[in-house]
């Protein structure tokens, strides 16, 4: 009785694990920002989240996709894999100074009441 009920305890964390496990999106979430448009390659960035602001970025910071690569700005429309990154060209103080917002993974019930509007 007592090795069965072992048994069923570990196929119940077995269980917990995959279910956790297969809760996590693959595709990731880039950190908030809020930016004012300047022109149709410039931004000013207005606000920063925590996670922007851990990946260096500060509100003030102006970014500029004409002095991005062609690579560059084609991945700013396309969803980073959770753990990927989106290298944004930086301009302060007159020099590029890229800097690079990594894409954190999301929950499938946190990204679904994201698309609800929820989040």
């Amino acid at each position: 009785m007592r090795a069965l009920f072992s048994a069923l305890l570990a196929g119940i964390a077995v269980t917990l694990l995959l279910v956790q496990g297969l809760s996590v999106s693959r595709i990731g979430k880039l950190p908030a920002i809020g930016l004012h448009l300047v022109d149709p390659s410039r931004r000013i960035i207005t606000t920063v989240s925590p996670q922007a602001a851990q990946d260096g970025l500060r509100a003030g910071d102006v970014y500029d996709w004409s002095r991005a690569t062609p690579d560059e700005a084609r991945k700013r429309f396309q969803d980073p894999p959770a753990g990927g990154a989106l290298e944004l060209p930086v301009v302060r103080d007159g020099k590029l100074d890229p800097v690079r917002l990594f894409a954190r993974p999301l929950s499938v019930t946190r990204k679904s009441r994201e698309r609800q509007g929820f989040a």
